[in-house]
């Protein structure tokens, strides 16, 4: 009888993985001015910088990505309604029973996809305020003074640096691909919740390319090797398997989901305190045959106790009080700055913005995708 044995991408790692290369790629540098870096945003609320940008700690700064999405695309509907405080007016909607259908939000929604969070977008608004469509919801703000401009655009294709004059908006494109990264990453993160392993799929497939143009080599080699196995090689039966092997729900509650990788940790951590306290060793008979084959039952007896005790896990999220003060903290920012208008010139620093996104893209075309090809053939 044969086995086959199938390696398969650890979800919950690679979900961990993006966010620290979401984070690398949009910090920024120390005491940053630009309102686009996600450093900037933090310093503002007063939260702290990760200790370490390569592997950042997972709950509390996912928290601060999402926070900072959520400011931000908040501001391109102020913009959008042409209010100074959106909160404000849609509480007048609402006590007037006049709040827009959700036909209509989702019409307002897809014009502001096309200006903010699109890939076209971006490049346009690099390009210069003669490039963007006439459907554009972008507002124009006050054109910066040339003298701190750089370039109108790509003198010198291979080069980094900004031409001379620059007319495009650097900070405008910055936040743009932050906002698309960040989305991206919060789908993943509510698609594992919810189970829905075809989206963690597709989500995965997109971002073959910002792992590609990151530091995180190595997870672009695994993702290519499961797009192989899965899209090429597997039967429709055996893809869906795969897939539906990477998300487990211990609690069989909507919305309970997690990715395996993660319900492994947990366990073994678990196993790790029991070995610990009554001093045996991870091979000890009564440990392999008893405590690691039923762990899981464990766990859940160890949450009925303290639920029938009216006993729950105190939460690491921000209160809701605290969470709308640092919301509407960075809204005041990005109306102040006027992140979300389009300045012509600005910019605040020399070398041409190009995301992780654009920069793979260009890397699995030139060499990348040849060398995989040729490792594993």
């Amino acid at each position: 009888m044969w086995c086959i044995v199938q390696p398969l991408l650890e979800e919950w790692h690679f979900e961990w993985t993006n966010l620290s290369q979401f984070f690398e790629a949009h910090w920024g540098p120390p005491l940053s001015k630009d309102p686009s870096r996600l450093g900037h945003s933090a310093e503002k609320i007063g939260r702290k910088q990760p200790s370490n940008q390569k592997k950042v700690d997972f709950y509390p700064n996912c928290d601060l990505a999402f926070l900072v999405l959520d400011a931000r695309l908040l501001d391109c509907w102020r913009l959008l309604y042409q209010k100074g405080d959106l909160f404000k007016h849609f509480d007048n909607l609402a006590s007037q029973k006049d709040l827009p259908s959700f036909e209509t939000l989702e019409i307002l929604a897809r014009k502001l996809y096309r200006s903010y969070t699109s890939i076209r977008a971006q490049e346009m608004v690099i390009r210069g305020h003669k490039f963007m469509p006439d459907d554009s919801a972008v507002p124009t703000g006050t054109a910066w003074p040339l003298a701190n401009a750089h370039g109108t655009f790509f003198d010198d294709p291979k080069s980094n640096s900004l031409p001379t004059p620059f007319k495009g908006d650097q900070v405008l494109a910055r936040s743009i691909a932050f906002m698309r990264e960040a989305m991206l990453a919060q789908e993943l993160s509510l698609s594992t919740a919810e189970g829905d392993v075809g989206r963690v799929w597709e989500v995965t497939k997109i971002l073959v390319f910002s792992f590609a143009g990151s530091s995180h080599g190595k997870y672009l080699a695994y993702i290519l090797e499961m797009i192989v196995t899965l899209e090429v090689e597997c039967s429709t039966e055996r893809r869906k398997g795969l897939l539906q092997m990477t998300l487990v729900n211990l609690t069989g509650r909507p919305g309970h989901w997690s990715a395996g990788d993660f319900v492994q940790e947990y366990f073994n951590r678990l196993l790790e305190a029991i070995v610990e306290r009554k001093g045996v060793e991870y091979g000890d008979k009564f440990i392999h045959k008893t405590w690691s084959q039923n762990i899981h039952h464990i766990a859940r007896l160890k949450l009925l106790w303290f639920d029938g005790l009216g006993i729950k896990t105190r939460s690491s999220k921000h209160a809701g009080a605290k969470h709308n003060t640092e919301l509407r903290l960075l809204l005041a920012v990005y109306q102040d700055s006027g992140l979300h208008t389009f300045c012509a010139a600005r910019s605040y620093d020399d070398n041409l913005f190009v995301d992780d996104y654009q920069h793979g893209m260009e890397e699995l075309g030139s060499k990348k995708l040849r060398k995989w090809i040729h490792k594993t053939t």
